[in-house]
């Protein structure tokens, strides 16, 4: 895949960091002109990667470069590639029509039924902090997702996890963990390709992200950090409790 430098932005923090992770999000936004509108203000909240609807994807800074905010936590941000999918995510349905937030706090005659979103684009999933129907990806960007990480691959990032910003951050609602559009790809990457690149030493196993793991992985990361720390560690501690908790599930 190639990327197309567009816009080429001087809005991130121009240090250079080792990215060993890349982080997606939706833009919550129908087009690519109105994420770029967003993510053009000068507020080093920004993001290298946009990925339009038709699956090509846009560079705005290289992160060889530098970073930027763009998960909430200044730990995740250095050491990430964050990439935009234009997507409207969240909707509610209203008045019988799915309907992204531009919408929301609109009575019936004013809403812009354009914008509604069709029954048959939209993924169902379990109630996810407040909400279960999001936009579906396209089948272009569904193609293009495993594309573009092959891409950063092959430029020789050091990634060793995928990672979906509602996975880090609490409050953010991209991607829900039923999304299977993204998580099929997910769970491939992080389990079939990515754990198999390093030692299992070099892939801690984060919060959050261990149902992406099989049971075989997890516990060859326990019996590493048993050898390597003993028992005085907190991700060995979480891991030991993950696994305890779901061998009978």
């Amino acid at each position: 895949m190639k990327f197309i430098k567009r816009n080429i932005s001087s809005d991130y923090i121009k240090e250079k960091t080792v990215k060993d992770l890349v982080v997606l999000h939706f833009t919550a936004g129908g087009t690519l002109v109105g994420a770029e509108t967003e993510l053009a203000k000068p507020d080093h909240i920004n993001v290298p990667h946009i990925m339009d609807r038709d699956g090509q994807v846009y560079e705005y800074f290289s992160p060889k470069d530098g970073w930027a905010y763009h998960t909430g936590y200044k730990v995740y941000c250095r050491r990430s590639i964050g990439l935009e999918i234009v997507n409207w995510g969240a909707l509610r349905l209203m008045f019988g029509l799915f309907l992204p937030w531009t919408e929301w706090n609109k009575d019936e005659r004013r809403i812009d039924r354009r914008k509604a979103i069709p029954p048959e684009r939209v993924c169902v999933c379990r109630d996810f902090r407040g909400f279960k129907y999001f936009e579906m990806l396209t089948s272009a960007q569904v193609v293009a997702l495993p594309d573009y990480l092959d891409t950063l691959l092959e430029q020789d990032y050091p990634l060793t996890n995928i990672i979906t910003h509602a996975e880090i951050n609490k409050n953010k609602l991209d991607f829900p963990p039923d999304f299977e559009q993204v998580y099929d790809v997910v769970r491939e990457y992080n389990e079939s390709i990515l754990t198999h690149q390093l030692p299992v030493q070099d892939n801690e196993i984060l919060a959050g992200q261990e149902h992406l793991y099989s049971a075989d992985r997890i516990q060859a990361r326990i019996n590493y950090l048993i050898k390597t720390y003993g028992w005085n560690n907190l991700e060995l501690k979480r891991l030991v409790s993950y696994r305890d908790s779901h061998k009978s599930k």
